[in-house]
């Protein structure tokens, strides 16, 4: 099995869905002292917070209703539909957070769709000029020896020396 720096990094999609196309909801790790609206603290574990699928459902409409309603308007409508209160400042603090929180995702995927093109285009111009490989390189030239470091110092010392000394021209197999 390949080591997780070597396995494929995804963003899983938002929202999971089942097969009878019904949102997945998943238990949450608690990081503070408050419970969000939608989740329940498991009694088993103090730190992981369990769905209440019915609220988190409820949560989604209310986000819809925000559109053609106000903030106090849909968080009445939301606490007399759960019976769990909501504050209308509450139900906007959930909302930022999981914008913010979706607008991070979505700049993460992008980055990563970048980085993997950059990645792509420079693998693709050193195949073209014959650059050298990092496999090229003896172990003994790499910064992590076992499980001692070495200075930055020696490594660069290591490293130039290395580099002087091999032929700087690229050479065809």
């Amino acid at each position: 099995m390949p080591s997780v720096k070597e396995q494929p990094w995804k963003l899983p999609d938002r929202p999971s869905k089942g097969p009878d196309g019904e949102i997945i909801w998943h238990p949450v790790v608690r990081v503070g002292r408050h419970i969000p609206f939608g989740y329940k603290q498991d009694p088993e574990d103090d730190k992981v917070l369990l769905p209440i699928p019915e609220e988190l459902e409820l949560l989604e409409k209310a986000k819809i209703l925000l559109r053609d309603y106000s903030l106090r308007q849909v968080a009445a409508w939301l606490s007399e539909e759960s019976g769990r209160e909501i504050s209308h400042v509450g139900l906007s603090k959930r909302c930022l957070i999981e914008t913010r929180r979706k607008h991070a995702a979505n700049n993460f995927r992008r980055y990563a769709k970048l980085y993997k093109e950059a990645v792509e285009s420079h693998e693709k111009i050193e195949r073209r000029i014959g650059g050298r490989k990092a496999a090229d390189i003896p172990k003994d030239h790499i910064f992590f020896k076992g499980d001692k470091h070495r200075s930055e110092e020696e490594f660069d010392r290591n490293y130039f020396d290395y580099l002087d000394s091999s032929d700087s021209s690229p050479t065809e197999d």
